[in-house]
């Protein structure tokens, strides 16, 4: 039903103006039982538009269908990096009280276990190193930065020398909360969707 006017489509004693592809114009055109109308006609008129249109359509649908239930499974799933640092969570407060009671032994101990702890495995790793980027250096260094001070935390207990250990300790919570402070809560909205 065009007329020779291309920017017009007839109706039976109407003429509309033809839906145009800008998305600000049609939203409020098609609103209306008329502009509805009036599009479903310009596509059926249009195969071509019709055509990409349902191809578009379709790919957009089958993408949301593929991704959002993948994105609910994975952000409901822990990550094996989690159980990592629940466990050093658990191992620095065992330092906090083993040094309230001069227990360098358990210090001692318990140092190498927070300096060389259980990374997650590959495929999570590589997934993390992809997120982090051009920060993977940053997030690495702060880890080498723990361990770095794990090992004279670990000496100085060994040689029953307190002020040394404090000393290390501190600079390993520093390490591990300029860490947090830079990644925990990006990491935890990308991966967890948490905010």
């Amino acid at each position: 039903w065009l007329l020779s006017d291309p920017t017009s489509i007839a109706f039976p004693s109407t003429y509309l103006p033809a839906p145009k592809l800008n998305r600000l114009k049609v939203a409020p055109f098609i609103e209306t039982r008329q502009g509805c109308a009036c599009w479903i006609t310009y596509l059926m008129n249009n195969q071509k538009s019709l055509s990409i249109a349902a191809i578009v359509m379709t790919v957009a649908l089958v993408i949301l269908i593929a991704i959002f239930p993948a994105q609910a499974a994975e952000s409901e799933k822990r990550m094996a990096l989690h159980d990592v640092m629940q466990q050093l969570g658990r191992d620095m407060q065992a330092v906090t009280g083993a040094i309230s009671e001069e227990n360098w032994g358990l210090v001692a101990q318990l140092a190498p276990k927070i300096g060389r702890h259980p990374e997650p495995p590959i495929a999570e790793k590589l997934r993390i190193l992809a997120w982090l980027g051009t920060d993977a250096g940053k997030f690495r260094g702060f880890d080498g930065q723990v361990q770095d001070a794990a090992t004279p935390m670990g000496e100085a207990a060994t040689r029953g020398d307190g002020q040394e250990v404090i000393v290390a300790f501190s600079e390993m919570q520093q390490r591990c909360l300029s860490c947090h402070q830079e990644f925990r809560k990006p990491f935890q909205e990308h991966f967890y969707g948490k905010r």
